[in-house]
């Protein structure tokens, strides 16, 4: 695609197809800049991935360098509509993404890629907010628990702090769809907790009655 992408005049299905990429690049790139020139001879095009620097077209190298000069000096951290912050992690997913569409003849649509992205990193952080949850409670909480209050008052806190963690490191749940998610994993986790401090509880009752009836 040239520094300046042109859509065609016309109606027909081609003309559309043509036209839909280009569009798509002008929407979401409104400021374009584009370095242009071929890495080598044809003849070695085939070797590209095994040659050296030197083996390749100085012009080639020199528009690489200044290449990168540009992406070190203008670019700015990547952002999806609303001004969400795009980490490492989250634009190599969202490449991924994009080639998967491109590879199957689909065109990118970032609102389909970022309902992806959202629902894998959000699921991973559901996970680790649970079990940072668990890793807390176990620090915390000492079997059998003198009353029940003060077991749920230990829960309590752990739950804030997974909490904590996953807003954190929770990616665009703007109807808070995965924290409800963690919310109930966690009202799982804390029933876990009470039926296991009851058998505990249970068991060592039985044992000072044994004691005492001897």
């Amino acid at each position: 695609m040239g520094a300046k992408e042109k859509v065609v005049e016309g109606n027909s299905h081609e003309d559309q197809l043509f036209n839909l990429p280009c569009e798509c690049i002008q929407l979401f790139f409104p400021t374009r800049k584009c370095f242009i020139n071929r890495s080598t001879n044809r003849k070695n095009l085939h070797q590209l991935e095994d040659m050296e620097e030197r083996g390749l077209d100085p012009n080639f190298v020199e528009q690489g360098l200044q290449f990168c000069h540009h992406v070190y000096k203008t670019s700015k951290p990547k952002t999806i509509p609303r001004g969400h912050v795009v980490t490492g992690r989250l634009l190599a997913n969202l490449v991924e993404t994009y080639v998967d569409m491109i590879r199957s003849g689909g065109v990118p649509c970032m609102e389909n890629a970022v309902l992806a992205l959202t629902q894998i990193e959000n699921s991973g952080t559901v996970l680790e907010a649970t079990d940072r949850y668990m890793e807390l409670m176990d620090q915390k909480l000492e079997l059998p628990t003198e009353t029940l209050q003060e077991l749920l008052g230990i829960h309590a806190k752990c739950e804030e702090g997974a909490l904590q963690d996953f807003m954190t490191c929770a990616f665009k749940d703007d109807k808070q769809q995965f924290q409800a998610e963690l919310m109930r994993a966690l009202d799982q986790k804390e029933e876990a907790y009470c039926r296991k401090n009851e058998l505990e509880s249970s068991k060592r009752c039985k044992a000072l009655l044994m004691q005492l009836s001897k």
